[in-house]
């Protein structure tokens, strides 16, 4: 007697194309499931759903289903939580950046850290926030903390990742006018740092000096001199060129007699490479650098005096590697440019509350009379009568 023909194997239906997502080997259709502690969804898809797509209604789905069941959330500890996505996700930082995004994240660390990575949902994002805002966190830092958190995300899901935050409502910046730190300042700065390296006060004190130099006299954004290698700068042909930064273009800067001398002091140095911003901050202030106001406030003042001095905005866009002028509108040329002050200067004499400012004191011989000349006499007189009464 033969024995009995072995069952023929069941062919798999349904093949995995990501963690919860499968695709039917048939009819290549496609479906979502949604298997955790608050329950269960499945939903299909067409066929050739980007799986991306299914990922995001996936984490849409755990969302709604943690909020609806919110006794039943997980709160996993250990491997895979929030924390241990922050350790795994500085790694990969850039050293320039590792500082600044290491602290935006340990804010988030304090508030949901042992919860699963997974787990974190918009409610959680919300609760921090409104924590932060009652506490008077300024707004600016509430959005450099949420923009470290999706980058996280993105970081270690995919670029086009769901993140907590995506459907979250931030805190709206108010529009502030940019700091302006005088001159004097930072000519006295230069001087206390050159007193403190000859002194010897000032560990390598002329390295420190040479960076302050380059960056007020160019207005340059600190990144792009921690970047700057000696083929970048040709003091010959007088150029800097930096890459650029942040999505902007990038500058080939021409450099001017200040400039120049700035950058000889930097090169004698040797002051190349990465350097602490924090530290850089602490050394400048505690050369006489206004306590109000950051060391980046040069990068504002040099906007402002091109606007000033009438360059134009694409012009003043280009030098500062802005993609877009509006940036250049919004942050670093303030309204009162030198356009707009020649137009308001236009209006002068429109209204008898001031005295004439700008009067010619030439008086034409040759073209007026003598009862005009005297005329025009008496009325100089009287102008410097009324500002000599103004001005004491």
């Amino acid at each position: 007697m033969k024995p009995a023909p072995a069952p023929a194997r069941r062919r798999k239906t349904w093949k995995t194309l990501a963690a919860g997502i499968y695709e039917n080997a048939l009819t290549h259709g496609r479906r979502g499931v949604v298997n955790i502690a608050a329950g269960r969804k499945e939903k299909r898809f067409p066929p050739d759903t980007p799986v991306i797509e299914i990922r995001r209604w996936r984490n849409e789905t755990k969302t709604k289903l943690e909020r609806l069941h919110p006794t039943r959330r997980a709160g996993a500890i250990g491997r895979g939580t929030f924390s241990s996505g922050v350790k795994s996700h500085i790694k990969t930082l850039a050293i320039s950046s590792w500082r600044s995004r290491r602290s935006e994240l340990k804010a988030w660390e304090k508030e949901f850290g042992k919860v699963h990575r997974s787990r974190v949902t918009s409610d959680h994002i919300k609760r921090a926030i409104k924590k932060w805002v009652d506490a008077g966190v300024p707004p600016k830092t509430i959005l450099n903390r949420v923009r470290a958190l999706t980058a996280m995300y993105h970081e270690r899901d995919g670029k086009d990742a769901w993140t907590p935050a995506d459907d979250v409502r931030l805190p709206k910046l108010s529009k502030t006018r940019k700091p302006f730190v005088a001159v004097q300042y930072i000519v006295d700065v230069e001087q206390r740092l050159r007193e403190q390296t000859a002194s010897g006060a000032l560990e390598d004190g002329e390295q420190w000096r040479g960076r302050f130099m380059v960056l007020t006299a160019c207005g340059a954004r600190p990144v792009f001199l921690k970047r700057a290698q000696p083929a970048d700068v040709d003091l010959e042909r007088r150029v800097w060129g930096m890459a650029s930064a942040k999505d902007g273009e990038p500058v080939e800067l021409f450099l001017n007699d200040e400039m120049l001398a700035a950058w000889e002091v930097f090169i004698v140095a040797e002051a190349w490479g990465d350097f602490d911003a924090s530290e850089y901050a602490r050394i400048v202030r505690a050369a006489g650098w206004p306590a109000h106001l950051k060391p980046y406030a040069s990068k504002h003042t040099v906007g402002r005096e091109l606007g000033e001095r009438g360059v134009d905005l694409q012009t003043i866009a280009d030098w500062f590697g802005h993609s877009d002028a509006k940036t250049t509108r919004e942050n670093y040329v303030p309204v009162l440019n030198s356009q707009i002050r020649r137009a308001s200067e236009l209006l002068n004499g429109r209204l008898p509350w001031a005295p004439k400012s700008g009067r010619s004191l030439a008086i034409d011989v040759g073209k007026t009379s003598e009862e005009d000349r005297n005329t025009q006499i008496l009325q100089i007189l009287e102008d410097i009568r009324c500002a000599l009464k103004l001005g004491s």
